[in-house]
């Protein structure tokens, strides 16, 4: 999980969750911190460091995280009971070979 702080107060968090397929991102924003763009940095900072494939399940209608999913490079694949579900496939790194799944960890 990663924390993400503005002159020293918790402003948010992205966890990532490793699956066979890839990582699941999930995200909060503190809110006093709603509305200042902390939400679309800390993601698109977690997703650009993570070439495999990313989702992210949003309920319908959270709009600030639809807009947060998008910009982090995720397209909306389908709806299923009120969740939204989003995705980027792998990104190609240089040097990298198709297939190979570099494993993570992640620290609390």
């Amino acid at each position: 999980m990663y924390v993400a702080e503005i002159d020293g107060i918790p402003a948010g968090t992205v966890r990532v969750d490793s699956e066979a397929l890839g990582y699941e991102l999930s995200w909060t924003v503190s809110p006093m911190m709603r509305s200042s763009g902390i939400g679309k940095t800390m993601v698109s900072q977690v997703a650009k460091s993570i070439p495999e494939s990313i989702r992210a399940e949003i309920k319908t209608g959270n709009i600030a995280s639809i807009r947060i999913a998008e910009d982090a490079g995720m397209v909306f694949e389908r709806e299923e009971k009120g969740i939204l579900h989003y995705r980027r496939d792998a990104v190609a790194q240089p040097g990298s070979q198709p297939g190979a799944r570099e494993e993570r960890g992640v620290t609390s």
